[in-house]
C-alpha cells in the first residue's frame, strides 16, 4: 500500500525564496523611479533657467549698454544679474567705405542667473551697440 501525502500549500522555505525575489524586484523598480522623477526635476529646472536666458537675451537692448554697466531684472522665482564690458568702439562705415553717421560699439555681456539668491548658471554673449553721431560729437573731433 501505497501512501500518499496531500500537498496542501506552499512551504516556509517557498513562502522566504518568492518574498525575497518580490522584495528584490519592488526596490529596484522603487530605484528606477527615484533615479526618472530626479532626471524630470532636474531637466525642468534646466529649461526654467533656458527659458530665463531666452526671456532676457530678448529684452536686452543694446542701448542700456551705453548708458549702464551692470543691472539687474527679476522674472518670478529667477533674477538675473548682468554686467557689460566695452570690447570695442569706433564710427561706422557704409559699404561704400565712406563714414556713416553712427558710433559703433561691441560689448561683452556675462550675466548671472539665480533661484532664491542661488547661483543656478553664468553666460556669456556679445551685443552691438549703436547710436547717431551729434553735432557735439563733431565739435569734439
Amino acid at each position: 500500500m501505497v501512501i500518499k501525502k496531500l500537498h496542501l500549500g506552499f512551504s516556509l522555505i517557498e513562502a522566504i525564496v518568492s518574498l525575497v525575489i518580490l522584495s528584490g524586484v519592488l526596490v529596484a523598480s522603487y530605484a528606477w523611479i527615484d533615479n526618472s522623477l530626479t532626471a524630470l526635476r532636474i531637466t525642468e529646472e534646466n529649461l526654467d533657467v533656458n527659458e530665463v536666458a531666452r526671456n532676457f537675451l530678448s529684452e536686452i537692448d543694446p542701448s542700456w549698454f551705453l548708458r549702464e554697466s551692470e543691472g539687474e531684472i527679476d522674472y518670478g522665482n529667477y533674477t538675473v544679474q548682468w554686467q557689460a564690458s566695452l570690447l570695442d568702439k569706433g564710427s561706422g562705415v557704409e559699404t561704400n567705405a565712406v563714414a556713416s553717421r553712427f558710433y559703433l560699439a561691441l560689448f561683452e555681456v556675462t550675466f548671472e542667473i539665480y533661484r532664491e539668491n542661488q547661483l543656478v548658471e553664468v553666460l556669456k554673449t556679445r551685443k552691438t551697440a549703436y547710436r547717431p553721431i551729434t553735432s557735439n560729437d563733431l565739435r569734439e573731433n
